[in-house]
């Protein structure tokens, strides 16, 4: 029996020993969680969470309305039932702690932390989700999803511990992001067993992300070559840098993860135009 309540649950201080800081922790939970006590859950990890859930306390104003699109997919059968996560970012610190190089923003050096916010969403907040909430375990049960400076961490994390997280949503990342090229990035990694299910999309009207991962994708149409990576690249068009955009094309990661992938097909045109999205090969 599925609830007609969307069930969200706060941690207003999820303090981290690796940042010394501490920040707010969203949970949502699929409509059978309360009720089916036995049954365990795919997890999705989200970076920027003020701007996941609602819009009110967003930078924007806007939000990616992740469990209502969720939710939705979840009672018409297309996906399977998954928690999802959503850690705030720390404002101020945002840009270090999503970084794993340093760089430069408006005209400031900027000093990477990305290493410690791994270890942060690795040791502290997965095994804290993983005690309280019925998650499954493992790299095929385990997604991380992010946009902008998020989807950058997302990949570099993603791609660094592909033993964890086998599901990444890479969506507008700012591959410009630091001192070297994206790919020369890329070839630092050690790709040993990578099995990754890879989502990676930009908007049309984006210009310099657009351009950035367009080198990263032949790079990983390389690695495609010598590892099982299942990688979707999706232009969406005239689709600008925002969380509205996001929003409005959330829902096909959800479905490439979670669902039938032939579902995106399906779908009518002014939610997906499937001659934009090139599965690699």
């Amino acid at each position: 029996m599925i609830k007609e309540k969307i069930d969200i649950k706060i941690i207003k201080d999820f303090k981290s020993e690796v940042l010394n800081n501490s920040r707010k922790i969203r949970i949502y939970l699929p409509p059978s969680y309360s009720a089916q006590k036995n049954k365990f859950y795919s997890v999705l990890y989200v970076h920027d969470g003020q701007n996941v859930f609602y819009g009110r306390e967003s930078f924007s104003g806007d939000s990616w309305n992740l469990h209502q699109t969720a939710e939705r997919l979840i009672r018409a059968e297309k996906i399977e039932e998954i928690i999802i996560v959503a850690a705030d970012n720390m404002g101020k610190e945002r840009l270090s702690e999503y970084a794993h190089q340093d760089g430069y923003y408006r005209g400031k050096k900027v000093k990477a932390r990305g290493f410690a916010y791994e270890k942060f969403i690795i040791r502290e907040l997965m095994p804290f989700i993983e005690e309280n909430y019925r998650v499954r375990k493992g790299p095929e049960n385990t997604a991380l999803m992010g946009s902008s400076m998020g989807g950058l961490v997302t990949f570099n994390i993603g791609l660094r511990r592909s033993d964890l997280f086998g599901k990444l949503a890479v969506m507008s990342p700012s591959f410009w992001w630091g001192k070297s090229s994206p790919l020369e990035k890329i070839n630092s990694y050690n790709y040993h067993n990578l099995k990754s299910r890879i989502w990676l999309d930009t908007g049309e009207a984006e210009g310099k992300f657009m351009s950035f991962t367009e080198d990263v994708i032949s790079r990983l149409k390389e690695l495609k070559r010598k590892f099982k990576l299942d990688l979707i690249y999706y232009q969406v068009p005239g689709a600008v840098h925002s969380e509205t955009a996001w929003a409005a094309r959330v829902h096909c990661p959800l479905l490439y993860f979670y669902g039938d992938f032939a579902d995106l097909k399906k779908l009518k045109s002014k939610d997906f135009d499937y001659s934009y999205c090139k599965k690699l090969k």
